[in-house]
């Protein structure tokens, strides 16, 4: 488990991340969104928790400074 922060300064363009464990996320503060391929596209804000599966090809936008918290499983 851990925080994870980041600003769109950081990654001004979306970024894809391939899911290496299962995790749950919790954000904090901030927004960003999460596009799964062959799946949803998550809108997260403040409160709002997600579970990615290992394996998942993933594209993350990040549209406003976000915290993380997030738990691998």
């Amino acid at each position: 488990s851990g925080i994870w922060s980041i600003s769109p300064e950081e990654a001004p363009e979306p970024f894809d991340l391939p899911i290496g464990e299962d995790e749950t996320i919790y954000i904090v503060s901030g927004h960003i969104r999460i596009e799964v391929q062959g799946g949803d596209m998550l809108e997260l804000t403040a409160g709002s928790m997600a579970s990615l599966s290992k394996g998942a090809m993933t594209r993350w936008t990040i549209l406003e400074p976000t915290i993380e918290f997030f738990v691998y499983s």
